[in-house]
């Protein structure tokens, strides 16, 4: 069945009533990551990304600022999740800047308490090394690539 949703900056609401429909074709899904990942880059990140995300569950600025290469500003999730693990990364061979893959498992947080459930989300993130050990965030999104355990 189907039901007419409408958004409008951060609210959503049922707009009519429920409809029976066929369900829609198959997706297919998304493919992994390709290539073999940087191990060194790999090591490197494995070591801040969960810290990183921590702070991105939070949605704290001063906990973020650190991760943030000079200029970007991100919000988080603002306490609605807490960090549970990385799943999966996937980090091309490259430069000092890199388009990384992040399988992140997530638990929702009700009302400042986990909810027993996981939710398994991958990010599209570009970083820039500007130290010979340390990775900054320069931007995050949702992925369209499947990221598998490394």
């Amino acid at each position: 069945d189907l039901v007419p949703v409408a958004a409008s900056g951060n609210e959503v609401v049922v707009s009519g009533e429920p409809a029976w429909l066929p369900a829609p074709a198959q997706m297919p899904l998304p493919t992994a990551a390709g290539g073999r990942s940087d191990q060194v880059t790999y090591g490197q990140l494995m070591n801040e990304l969960p810290a990183f995300f921590q702070a991105y569950a939070n949605g704290d600025g001063a906990a973020l600022n650190p991760f943030l290469a000079p200029g970007v500003r991100l919000s988080g999730l603002a306490g609605t999740m807490t960090f549970d693990s990385i799943s999966g990364l996937h980090v091309p061979a490259g430069g000092s800047t890199r388009q990384i893959t992040v399988g992140v498992i997530w638990q929702p947080l009700s009302q400042g308490t986990p909810t027993g459930a996981k939710l398994q989300v991958t990010y599209s993130m570009s970083v820039v090394q500007q130290s010979s050990v340390k990775w900054y965030v320069k931007a995050i999104s949702a992925s369209i690539e499947a990221v598998g355990a490394q």
